[in-house]
């Protein structure tokens, strides 16, 4: 009997080394196994958080682009706005000055403007004015019988243009050249002002 308890404990132990053969077998296999989760998980998040990224990017992009967009065509409907408001101002101040070039104040303007112009340039200068406001300078023609008067065919609202002795503008005060002006000026601070 001996016999078979030397081979029962031969074959105990061989079962128990097996045992621990195969739970350390075990043991690796969900090591490995579990490894092997988590690196897929990890690869899994990565491209998850890479797609998402380029996703997110593109959105922003997208959103950016359309942005600009509605930026330049709002900066486009502010400028249409502005021309126009800027138009319908200046068309009614030409409006205005042409009432005003038909008036009594307009030809007492018209010759203190013409003394200013002469004292500035000299009696040899030639006035330029519209065709109807030659006969409003006669009083002041005959003060300064040195000065030519002439009619200017491009001055449609009034105002007078000087030329000196040399033949150079000396003076440009025609309502129109102060409408251009004053638009220009409206255009840069918003203000309008024609003097």
């Amino acid at each position: 009997m001996q016999g078979d308890t030397g081979i029962g404990e031969f074959l105990k132990s061989i079962n128990l080394r097996a045992q621990q053969h195969l739970e350390r077998l075990e043991e690796e296999t969900n090591d490995y196994i579990s490894a092997e989760m988590a690196a897929a998980e990890a690869s899994i998040r990565r491209k998850t958080d890479d797609a998402y990224e380029r996703r997110r990017s593109l959105i922003l992009n997208d959103s950016a682009r359309e942005l600009s967009a509605r930026q330049r065509e709002a900066k486009s409907e502010l400028f249409k706005f502005r021309k126009e408001l800027t138009d319908r101002i200046i068309d009614d101040a030409r409006e205005k000055i042409s009432a005003f070039s038909n008036t009594k104040e307009y030809q007492l303007a018209l010759c203190k403007s013409a003394d200013a112009v002469v004292k500035a340039v000299g009696d040899d200068a030639v006035l330029y004015v519209r065709h109807q406001d030659i006969g409003a300078l006669n009083e002041f023609a005959a003060k300064h019988p040195s000065v030519r008067i002439c009619a200017d065919e491009s001055n449609m609202l009034g105002g007078l243009r000087a030329v000196n002795a040399a033949g150079t503008l000396a003076a440009d005060s025609t309502y129109e050249s102060k409408l251009q002006q004053a638009r220009a000026d409206f255009c840069a601070s918003g203000r309008l002002i024609i003097e």
